[in-house]
């Protein structure tokens, strides 16, 4: 089995992107995205190889921050809700 290498989609239903994430050597790498059906940023953080690392963002269907969570190699470290 080939191993995902690259920028990979996933698309809701009614067509709206609801995934974009990048892969290196099989695992999560870089930058992902998550989005309501609606279209609308639903999340976004970043991966190193295949764990959560930096701080995620968590947005409401109308776009408004709602939590941040910080990770370091996979772990929670941080979390922090802003309505």
């Amino acid at each position: 089995m080939e191993k995902k290498d690259g920028i990979f989609e996933e698309y809701h239903d009614n067509g709206q992107l609801r995934l974009k994430e990048t892969w290196k050597d099989g695992k999560k790498d870089g930058i992902f995205e998550e989005y309501y059906d609606n279209g609308q940023l639903a999340g976004k953080g970043r991966c190193k190889d295949g764990k959560k690392d930096g701080v995620s963002e968590d947005y409401d269907e109308d776009g408004q921050l709602w939590r941040k969570r910080t990770y370091k190699d996979g772990k929670l470290i941080e979390k922090e809700y802003t309505n």
